[in-house]
């Protein structure tokens, strides 16, 4: 059923997410009524002679449309669904390790950059001091970001190297990497953004409040 998901793009990750219309187990219901129906139709119009002869053609019925599921239904069988859980999995453990990571460094740089800016009266004197700082930040922060993030794609590719994962799985669910990854780096950022703005502030009035005093 073409309607059977919808899909829109999460503003914050910028990936796809999608789910079940509500509409989806109801209209589930009538096409299995509809089947059943068929099967009971045709079952009427042979003559078997034991139970092994209409188990037989069942399951030949329901092979069928397993087969036809994603084109069907759009539904995954329950051995690729367990698969993609087992990789979901593991791909948590890494983005929850690699976001620690992110953000202890984050904090780390914040504050040793909040440090140096408040010691160095060359900087806040100057005019494009807090930008140059801001730039230099990012820099780094984002040589921290890649560093981090290619480690946790070599611990999914290490940790997902078997043949019984398949590789669209694997491909789709290691793409949600990045985006978690980040959002803690656009986190930091944003927090460095704020306590460099309060740094500049209190620069400002000390700055003004020291001319009153030099007249």
């Amino acid at each position: 059923m073409s309607n059977a998901f919808s899909n829109d793009i999460n503003p914050v990750f910028g990936e796809i997410q999608k789910w079940r219309n509500k509409s989806f187990p109801v209209q589930i219901q009538e096409l299995r009524k509809i089947i059943f129906r068929y099967l009971s139709t045709n079952a009427n119009l042979s003559v078997y002679e034991d139970f092994d002869q209409v188990y037989t053609k069942l399951t030949n019925y329901w092979i069928t449309i397993d087969k036809l599921g994603p084109v069907l239904l759009a539904s995954k069988n329950l051995l690729e669904l367990a698969m993609m859980n087992e990789v979901r999995d593991i791909t948590r453990e890494i983005i929850q390790k690699a976001n620690n990571q992110m953000y202890d460094s984050g904090q780390v740089l914040i504050k040793q950059t909040i440090a140096d800016i408040k010691n160095n009266v060359q900087l806040i004197s100057a005019t494009g001091g807090y930008s140059n700082a801001n730039d230099d930040f990012n820099i780094i922060l984002n040589r921290q970001f890649q560093q981090i993030l290619e480690q946790a794609y070599k611990e999914f590719d290490f940790k997902t190297n078997k043949s019984y994962y398949l590789p669209h799985i694997k491909e789709k669910i290691k793409s949600i990497i990045e985006p978690r990854l980040k959002f803690t780096c656009q986190s930091t950022r944003q927090q460095f953004e704020d306590n460099l703005h309060l740094v500049s502030q209190a620069a400002l009035v000390k700055h003004a409040q020291q001319k009153l005093i030099d007249r």
